[in-house]
């Protein structure tokens, strides 16, 4: 654990400024209990930017209120453009050289952004992880960590190759979401996140594997994310969703081949989950679209269902493919109502 400023060398020498970047819309309902939380953190010295992506509620009144009330909070007002737009203004416009993001309807653990640096600091990475939020419902409480003993609790840091890192993403054994990761400002300015659906699994793995290394934390009892209705995978399809489940298998499945080739055989796992979730979403109606995903899900099968490393679920979910795609949707369908 890292030792009080006053014990050390000035704050700003042994803890660096860190920018924590909250986009919001439409979320007065919960921003204050996220911008608490970011608040109330053990770790101190902390910029704290709040981007209004146009919101049409209270709530850019209340990013104004809280700036008052904090000289850490930076507020930001633009005309709506969507998260990935608001998350790469907010990179443009912090001052840190390391960077967290948070999303404004969920919140941390006090020791969200402690456990985070002290990774890096520790095993002297340029990236830090850890490998899942904790999702709740409105309503419930999320079981954080409440200190850095809860943390170390969980067992210890993990130093992990920026392959296997990404394998760990493409597999869904590792969260995508940008808010499990610290990362250098440079590198997100070097990938900003696209204007597509999924940006986040878009961009993540680049980072990864531009960091060579990564400090996995063990604990996943530091970010709480709220399952609500209004997320885009809640909604029904759209061309936007189905053209961005296209682009990421293919703009993963481009790179890892480029990366490391003759082993990316997680890129077709990857490829082939994303198009199932949007197939799945999508009606007998919906001819051109199934028609699409139909096609890119079957160019990644048969490297999934010959990959040992790949979830047994998804293997076989490859196999049942071969029945054709009504039979597909069927099964599949089935199998989520069984496996919740």
């Amino acid at each position: 654990m890292l030792k009080p400023a006053e014990e050390t060398k000035s704050a700003s020498e042994s803890f660096p400024l860190i920018s924590v970047i909250i986009p919001v819309y439409n979320v007065q309902q919960y921003l204050r209990e996220c911008v608490s939380s970011v608040l109330a953190q053990v770790y101190s010295n902390l910029e704290i930017i709040l981007i209004d992506d146009g919101s049409t509620d209270e709530s850019g009144k209340l990013c104004d209120e809280f700036a008052l009330s904090d000289e850490r909070i930076s507020v930001f007002h633009k005309t709506n453009g969507g998260q990935s737009r608001a998350r790469n203004y907010g990179v443009e416009h912090c001052h840190g050289d390391w960077v967290l993001f948070v999303d404004s309807d969920d919140y941390v653990s006090p020791v969200y952004v402690e456990a985070l640096w002290t990774a890096i600091e520790s095993k002297h990475c340029n990236m830090a992880a850890f490998a899942f939020s904790l999702p709740f419902q409105n309503g419930d409480v999320a079981d954080l960590a409440q200190s850095m003993s809860d943390v170390r609790a969980a067992g210890d840091i993990k130093i992990l190759p920026a392959k296997d890192y990404i394998d760990n993403l493409l597999y869904r054994y590792c969260d995508t979401g940008p808010y499990c990761c610290l990362y250098r400002r440079e590198e997100l300015i070097s990938h900003p996140f696209p204007d597509m659906v999924f940006e986040d699994a878009a961009t993540v793995y680049r980072i990864a594997y531009d960091a060579e290394e990564i400090a996995l934390i063990p604990c996943n009892n530091l970010y709480a994310y709220r399952n609500r209705q209004g997320s885009i995978m809640n909604k029904g399809v759209s061309y936007r969703l189905v053209d961005s489940a296209i682009r990421l298998g293919r703009r993963v499945y481009d790179d890892m081949n480029r990366w490391y080739p003759g082993d990316a055989s997680a890129a077709a796992s990857c490829g082939f989950s994303i198009t199932r979730v949007v197939l799945l979403k999508t009606t007998k109606y919906d001819v051109k679209f199934r028609r699409a995903l139909w096609h890119e899900l079957c160019s990644y099968r048969h490297d999934l269902l010959m990959d040992k490393r790949a979830k047994k679920i998804k293997r076989l979910a490859a196999a049942a493919s071969y029945l054709g795609m009504h039979s597909f949707i069927a099964l599949s369908k089935a199998m989520n109502h069984f496996t919740r």
